[in-house]
């Protein structure tokens, strides 16, 4: 039984050493893939020119000097004599010529203007 048994295991063990020596029909190897090649891309094109419209600049309207008042001249004087007026003695009607006469006008009891009206131009002169 023993031979049997040994018999039988041996005739296994040849018809798997015969599969096993069989050649195994091995899968082709996959061909490399190609390199991607990528393209570069085309450099940006300028906007086409178009053509913009000309605009005129106008240039900025000359402002006219200021023309010097001789009656105002003739205050701003009498004014800056007073002590009441420092600015520049120029005959322009100014923030500092305006203070001067608010000054005079109320110290001499005039109607308060700021402006050199008749009344306040003859109390000047009479100075």
């Amino acid at each position: 039984m023993i031979e049997r048994g040994l018999s039988r295991f041996l005739l296994l063990l040849g018809i798997l050493c015969i599969s096993a020596c069989q050649t195994i029909p091995t899968p082709e190897p996959e061909p490399e893939p190609e390199p991607v090649v990528i393209d570069e891309p085309e450099p940006a094109q300028p906007p086409p020119e178009v053509e913009q419209p000309v605009v005129k600049e106008e240039p900025e309207p000359v402002k006219p000097k200021p023309v010097p008042n001789q009656d105002l001249l003739e205050a701003q004087t009498v004014l800056k004599e007073m002590g009441l007026y420092t600015g520049a003695l120029d005959g322009l009607y100014g923030p500092k010529s305006k203070k001067a006469l608010l000054d005079y006008q109320y110290w001499n009891g005039l109607p308060l203007s700021g402006t050199l009206d008749e009344e306040t131009l003859e109390s000047l002169r009479d100075q």
